[in-house]
């Protein structure tokens, strides 16, 4: 029996609905994406600006004790246990990590001293340049480190204390920040280094500060 005329217009209202329906659920999935993307983008920008703002401060604190003091703060968790199993952050560095135990401080001095009211942790853990197959658990994106055999072992004019973070985006300094005497270093290089045997491509991701006395 011939379809009429009227029945043809009807499925043919009906096919372009269908269409149009794939078309919008298309578009909404692309549009979804794009916020995503960005609000993932806006995310890691502030946590990088609350990074940035925690070394400006630990850099003023530190400064401050020295003047009190005469000295940088010690090593203060040079003999933690939790070093290799959780953070990772070698035996000479205190770190300032929330995969550390509560138990474990970062820099507890500049507080003792009430220089700051809490010394900062990083929370969100995100991938290092640190991270090796042999470790992967090592993060170590907040640390401290009184590197006081800096002219015995490395024949540097100066000792140094140490504070570092890493970024999550490449808005850090874009020049190499070491000291001439620590090239061998990969914290502040830029370029190509060897991290743990690993050649890898350092960008301005981090920041360090190295403080002279």
């Amino acid at each position: 029996m011939p379809v009429s005329s009227k029945s043809n217009k009807t499925n043919m209202k009906k096919a372009f609905t269908l269409i149009e329906l794939l078309v919008a659920i298309a578009i909404i999935g692309i549009l979804a994406t794009v916020v995503v993307v960005n609000l993932s983008s806006s995310q890691k920008k502030a946590r990088d600006a609350r990074r940035l703002s925690d070394i400006n401060q630990l850099d003023k604190a530190l400064d401050i004790y020295y003047q009190q003091k005469g000295y940088y703060p010690v090593n203060t968790d040079i003999t933690d246990p939790y070093k290799d199993s959780a953070s990772g952050c070698w035996s000479s560095w205190d770190a300032g990590n929330s995969i550390e135990p509560a138990s474990d401080t970062f820099l507890q001095p500049l507080q003792d001293e009430g220089l700051m009211s809490k010394t900062p942790r990083e929370t969100v853990l995100p991938v290092s340049r640190w991270q090796n197959p042999q470790n992967p658990a090592r993060n170590c994106n907040y640390r401290y480190m009184d590197f006081s055999w800096a002219k015995t072992d490395y024949g540097c004019l100066n000792n140094y204390a140490v504070v570092y973070t890493e970024l999550e985006t490449n808005t850090g300094p874009t020049e190499d920040r070491r000291p001439s005497c620590l090239s061998s270093w990969g914290e502040g290089a830029r370029g190509s280094v060897s991290i743990d045997g690993n050649t890898v491509t350092v960008t301005n991701n981090d920041i360090v500060i190295f403080k002279p006395y």
